[in-house]
């Protein structure tokens, strides 16, 4: 799962879940899942805007409607390194997302909850 403050988050809901000022994003993955990430090659793929349009705000999702080349493809093997290059994203590995999940879901934060199916079922959201 990932969330990050906006303009409309509360002073309260940023205090609440972020744990440094520097953070903007944080991601947060289940114990179990952390091998699995460190073990994983991703491919990033750079394409250019201009056929993409904004499907989902909260979550960041850009969707194109016609077929697109990627400009570029780059090659990432080690993704905690990766996330940790960046300063403002804080990566938290937890033993079970639900409780976290149950109240972003409550808070003024963005987030995106996909694949949450997956996750350690402590709690309904």
């Amino acid at each position: 799962m990932t969330y990050y403050a906006t303009t409309k988050s509360s002073d309260a809901d940023k205090e609440k879940f972020f744990n440094h000022p520097a953070v903007e994003f944080v991601i947060a993955v289940e114990a179990k899942w952390l091998p699995v990430i460190q073990q994983t090659t991703l491919y990033c793929y750079e394409f250019s805007a201009e056929s993409f349009v904004l499907l989902d705000e909260c979550a960041g999702y850009y969707i194109s409607y016609e077929s697109v080349e990627p400009a570029s493809v780059r090659r990432i093997s080690n993704v905690p390194d990766e996330l940790f290059k960046r300063t403002n994203i804080e990566l938290r590995v937890l033993p079970s997302l639900s409780e976290l999940a149950g109240e972003i879901v409550q808070s003024s934060l963005n987030f995106s909850l996909i694949r949450m199916r997956n996750a350690e079922k402590n709690r309904s959201i």
